[in-house]
């Protein structure tokens, strides 16, 4: 029985993260039913003891403690990141943490639920310790700063280019020298190891160019693949006290040339100065995000089994009712005993068929 304080920060940051998605479900029907005359929706919940309860329940929460050190490393955020993801982003979110502390949760969650997948990533970094002497828990987390965005940007426009959304991550860093010889050395040593880790399927080489006064370095992967199947690109630039990566090197070019002309406002207004985090769900934007993913989607269900377009229907049709809602702003907010607030608000696109 939870009874104090301490107690009830179990509710970790993937809490947060769900019951964010929760209230977007709650918040877009209550929505379409209620707002379309007031014009907005707003909901709120405050995490309490019989959250921590349900949270503890779940495996992701029990990890040794690694979501209650989440928890503990939150700090306010002063100066958003997400605010300068490109503006057609379909999601940007900003969290004041640090890295190393959801680094921890990740790892034992992996280990937990998907053994398997957690030793082939303990094998692949015991690999390049010995090949490089270099170690991330000592030679790169330590060197990253509070402050953490993540973005959604839509695919690639061409019809050979990458069709899904494209995940980049901005990182603040303590000292860009220490990052950039981790990082440095990963990516050589990976141009290297992708052949061996494919048994030859994939090669890569190491590219790099200059975008907006900073170097974009990342990986070109080619290889015995069908023709009209997309590639990552996993590239990375230090713009000044931030990194930039993402799997998709485009992305990282997009978000660099933002960070060249500095940090843009957020479109969350930080109303307390508790706030840890912001979440911007940018509705609009989905459809058309989807018009690109879609076919190449269907095709791969469409080996799959034909039940599995159904999947790919019903997302459609959940996307484009979603795509009828304005931006959505979200906050969580610290309490001073402990507690988490999430806010979320979101109003359905006025159509001037509806008045003014």
């Amino acid at each position: 029985m939870f009874t104090d304080a301490t107690e009830s920060r179990r509710a970790t940051l993937i809490a947060g993260l769900i019951l964010l998605i929760v209230l977007v479900a709650v918040a877009a029907f209550s929505a379409d039913l209620n707002a379309r005359s007031t014009g907005k929706a707003f909901v709120a919940l405050q995490t309490r003891q019989s959250v921590a309860a349900v949270m503890d329940r779940l495996t992701l929460a029990a990890q040794g403690g690694a979501g209650e050190r989440l928890i503990d490393s939150l700090v306010p955020i002063e100066v958003s990141i997400s605010g300068s993801f490109p503006g057609d982003a379909l999601l940007a979110y900003d969290i004041g943490m640090t890295p190393d502390a959801a680094v921890e949760l990740v790892e034992s969650f992996l280990e937990s639920a998907l053994p398997d997948l957690h030793r082939r990533l303990v094998d692949l970094f015991e690999d390049f310790s010995a090949a490089t002497g270099l170690d991330p828990d000592t030679d790169f987390l330590p060197y990253l700063d509070h402050g953490l965005a993540v973005a959604l940007l839509p695919p690639e426009s061409g019809i050979d280019e990458w069709p899904f959304p494209r995940k980049v991550v901005v990182a603040k860093i303590r000292d860009e020298a220490a990052v950039a010889r981790f990082l440095e050395a990963w990516i050589t040593w990976q141009a290297g190891a992708i052949a061996p880790e494919t048994q030859g399927v994939l090669g890569a080489s190491v590219l790099t160019e200059v975008v907006a006064g900073s170097e974009l370095v990342g990986l070109r992967l080619d290889g015995l693949l069908p023709s009209g199947l997309p590639l990552p690109s996993p590239s990375y630039a230090l713009a000044g006290d931030y990194l930039i990566a993402s799997p998709v090197r485009s992305a990282v070019r997009e978000t660099l040339g933002r960070f060249d002309h500095g940090l843009a406002p957020t479109p969350v207004v930080l109303r307390e100065d508790a706030v840890v985090e912001v979440v911007w769900l940018n509705f609009p934007e989905w459809p058309r995000a989807w018009l690109r993913a879609e076919p190449f989607l269907a095709r791969v269900v469409d080996r799959l089994g034909g039940d599995s377009r159904t999947i790919v229907e019903i997302c459609g049709a959940l996307i484009e009712y979603l795509g009828e809602f304005q931006p959505a702003h979200g906050t969580t907010t610290l309490t001073p005993d402990g507690g988490l607030v999430f806010r979320l608000e979101l109003a359905p696109i006025r159509r001037p068929s509806e008045g003014s």
